[in-house]
């Protein structure tokens, strides 16, 4: 079996929204309102809402 170890670590491209809250820390409704307002997209598959971490990374940025 190979050695795992040497490969890069990977984070995901896509999150649902109770782990986008969870990383930013902020309440569900707060994403909601970023969702509502335009600030922060959602992808819709299914009745599943997933949002791009490229997405919040730059919204949280934009913040500082």
């Amino acid at each position: 079996m190979p050695d795992r170890s040497d490969l890069p670590s990977t984070k995901p491209i896509y999150v649902r929204i109770a782990e986008c809250r969870s990383i930013l820390g902020v309440s569900k409704s707060t994403i909601y309102r970023w969702i509502k307002d335009g600030s922060l997209p959602v992808h819709k598959i299914g009745a599943i809402s997933l949002i791009k971490v490229s997405d919040f990374e730059a919204l949280v940025e934009g913040a500082e």
